[in-house]
């Protein structure tokens, strides 16, 4: 978590900097506040998908490829490669019963635009996801050490 609030702070920083020499000074709005707000979340949710893909470590010895494809999902459907918006309806139905909009769509979207964003919705969405990856990742943790015990580790 502490590395994902540094690069927070680092990418927030420099992607403001080159926006501003293109686009000029940014306009401080309520905007601001919603991505502010919604990044705990989505920093927890990303956060507990990792831990998810890490407990896997008890029945596969690497888990690079589990991380290599959980950062392709992250990047194609939520929301980073394209907007969840301009893709098709069928995938955006798709999107919405997954946790990647969580992490980098719905913190993106109220930053940009606060007014046609649902907050509320948003920040309910991330706790549902904070509390179903949390209920998973213990699951997985309990049975790793029972499995872990099993095999006389």
């Amino acid at each position: 978590m502490g590395e994902a609030a540094l690069r927070f702070v680092v990418h927030l920083a420099a992607g403001s900097a080159i926006a501003w020499c293109f686009v000029g000074p940014p306009a401080f709005g309520a905007g601001w506040a919603g991505l502010l707000a919604l990044s705990a979340g989505a920093m927890t949710v990303a956060f507990l998908l990792n831990v998810t893909v890490a407990l896997c470590a008890f029945w596969v010895e690497e888990t690079r490829g589990l991380e290599f494809v959980l950062q392709k999902l992250q990047f194609t459907v939520g929301g980073m490669l394209l907007p969840i918006d301009m893709m098709p309806d069928w995938l955006q139905r798709v999107c919405a019963w997954l946790p990647f909009q969580a992490v980098l769509y719905m913190p993106a979207r109220t930053a940009v635009d606060f007014a046609g964003s649902p907050l509320a919705r948003y920040l309910a969405v991330q706790a549902a996801w904070t509390l179903a990856l949390a209920v998973l990742a213990v699951f997985i943790y309990r049975r790793g050490v029972r499995r872990l015990h099993v095999n006389g580790g």
